[in-house]
């Protein structure tokens, strides 16, 4: 049902929420996730949270303008991790910055 729906994806929202800003603060980072479809579209923070991971530096411009610029951003992201054996199915960088929500919480 819908309300199980809700709960469900406010449950993942919030406790992937934690995870981002924990991990981001482990690796030195002073920024904080606050809403995690918007945050992560540029593709900066998930930069960021990848290099963490994997100890690969994903270099990303830190202010990318227009849609173009994001998309490369989040498509660095996610080569890195599925080099290191993540499997991203019908996971792509246009599902990011588009903020599907649903395919960012299956993400992380």
């Amino acid at each position: 049902t819908r309300t199980k729906d809700g709960a469900w994806i406010n449950a993942q929202r919030n406790t992937f929420t934690k995870w981002l800003n924990a991990q981001l603060r482990i690796n030195g980072h002073t920024t904080a996730v606050e809403n995690l479809t918007t945050d992560l579209s540029d593709g900066v923070i998930l930069a960021r949270v990848t290099s963490g991971l994997t100890g690969e530096v994903v270099k990303v411009k830190q202010r990318p303008k227009g849609r173009f610029a994001m998309l490369v951003n989040v498509d660095k992201s996610l080569e890195v991790l599925r080099k290191h054996g993540t499997p991203l199915v019908n996971i792509g960088a246009g599902d990011v910055v588009s903020k599907n929500e649903k395919l960012v919480l299956a993400l992380i």
